[in-house]
């Protein structure tokens, strides 16, 4: 598996040890949804595109454009920073 960034395991850290509740309260004005930090969170974790198809019943092509749309929003253009 590929080395996280420290960004990228400062964000996974305060998604997996946060409070819903609170996540909900300080993401009121983020770009991005909770389905979307969802797939963020499999992603890092470093599941493939066919676990992720599976899990959110999407295609595999669908998965790919709505990873282009995550890092559209958050102005990144590098999806490979999720995992590394």
């Amino acid at each position: 598996m590929c080395k996280k960034s420290p960004a990228v395991n400062y964000v996974f850290k305060k998604i997996s040890t946060t409070s819903k509740s609170e996540i909900l309260q300080k993401l009121e004005d983020s770009p991005l949804s909770l389905r979307d930090i969802s797939l963020m969170k499999d992603l890092i974790n470093g599941l493939s595109l066919t676990e992720l198809s599976a899990k959110y019943n999407l295609t595999p092509s669908a998965i790919s454009k709505w990873k282009r749309k995550v890092c559209e929003k958050l102005h990144t253009f590098d999806v490979a920073n999720f995992k590394r």
